[in-house]
């Protein structure tokens, strides 16, 4: 069991030259003792962390100067539902393929899913999103005064003349 908490441990590190791509599941050996163990991503995973991780980039060099866990909770949210509206697509497939009275139970699991997964799931993140898009609204409007201000302190005046001193 020590030698799995080891592993485990090691495994959350991370370094400049080390990169973690996968995700760790807890398994049980043939022996009974607990094996953490990488899975790799897919490939359809790999690109949307790519791009929850460029939109994260790109909001932090947007406003520099915003709170990092704001913009973090924005993303988080947005990446939830994203992920939530590819659950639902996937639902939609498997109603549009149901057969009837054969599709009757599955239908049911698909209603039940939709409703206490995908939909009070939505609803959390769009709650969410409904605090913290406001807050990120101020935050663009201080920083387009702040880059105004600046402006118009680094412009020397024209009609002024500089005397050398």
């Amino acid at each position: 069991m020590k030698a799995a908490q080891d592993n485990y441990v090691k495994r959350l590190k991370k370094t400049d030259s080390q990169r973690f791509n996968g995700r760790l599941v807890a398994t049980r050996s043939p022996g009974g003792e607990l094996v953490i163990v990488e899975h790799p991503l897919t490939k359809i995973q790999k690109r949307d962390a790519a791009l929850i991780h460029e939109m994260l980039v790109a909001l932090k060099k947007v406003l520099p100067r915003t709170d990092h866990q704001l913009i973090g909770d924005l993303v988080a949210d947005l990446s939830s539902l994203f992920t939530a509206a590819q659950q639902f697509n996937k639902t939609l497939d498997a109603l549009s393929k149901l057969q009837s009275p054969r599709g009757l139970e599955q239908l049911e699991d698909l209603l039940g899913d939709l409703r206490v997964h995908q939909c009070s799931e939505s609803v959390w993140w769009i709650d969410g999103l409904k605090k913290t898009v406001p807050k990120l609204e101020n935050e663009v409007e201080k920083e387009r005064r702040r880059q105004r201000r600046l402006a118009r302190t680094k412009r020397p005046s024209s009609r002024r003349e500089i005397k050398p001193v």
